[in-house]
C-alpha cells in the first residue's frame, strides 16, 4: 500500500516590528556622558551635604542622649531623624575615631564646588605674547617729504 502523503502545514512568516535604533554623533554621545557625569556629581554633593548639615549640629544634641530631640523627629520623621542624630554624635567625637565618611565628606564637597565654580566660568582665554626688540643703526636717515603748512587753520 503506498503512503499517502500528507502535507506539512505551512507557517505563515512572522511580522517584525519594525525597531528603532538611536544613532548617536560622537558630540551628543559626549554631551549624554557629561549629563549623566554631572547628575552623579549632583547626587555625590548632595549626599555629602546632608552628612556635613548633620554634623554641624551637634550643638543642638546632648551627648548623653540616646535618642534624636523631638524636634527632629517631627520635622524629618524617625529614620532621618535619627541618621542626623547618628552625624551629630560622630561630629562630637575626636578627629581620630570619627567614621572615614565624615572626614571625606567636607574635601569632597570643596572638590565638587571648585569643579562646578571652574567648569562654570566658562574656557579660559591664553594670550601668547612675545616682545622683542629691532635695533636701530642711529646713522640711517630716512627720505621725508616736506608738507606745505596748512592753510585751514584758525
Amino acid at each position: 500500500m503506498p503512503k499517502a502523503k500528507t502535507k506539512t502545514p505551512v507557517e505563515e512568516p512572522k511580522v517584525v516590528e519594525p525597531v528603532q535604533i538611536e544613532v548617536l554623533t560622537p558630540r551628543a554621545v559626549e554631551a549624554r556622558q557629561a549629563e549623566r557625569m554631572m547628575d552623579l556629581e549632583d547626587r555625590v554633593l548632595e549626599r555629602n551635604l546632608v552628612i556635613l548639615d548633620g554634623a554641624a549640629r551637634f550643638h543642638e544634641i546632648d551627648p548623653e542622649a540616646e535618642a534624636p530631640p523631638p524636634e527632629w523627629v517631627r520635622e524629618l520623621g524617625q529614620e532621618r531623624a535619627m541618621e542626623r542624630f547618628r552625624l551629630a554624635k560622630y561630629a562630637l567625637m575626636p578627629a581620630g575615631a570619627a567614621p572615614m565618611g565624615m572626614k571625606m565628606a567636607a574635601p569632597v564637597v570643596v572638590g565638587i564646588m571648585k569643579a562646578k565654580a571652574a567648569r562654570d566660568s566658562g574656557p579660559k582665554m591664553t594670550l601668547n605674547a612675545a616682545l622683542f626688540q629691532i635695533p636701530i643703526a642711529d646713522q640711517v636717515t630716512y627720505p621725508t617729504k616736506r608738507l606745505p603748512p596748512r592753510t585751514d587753520q584758525k
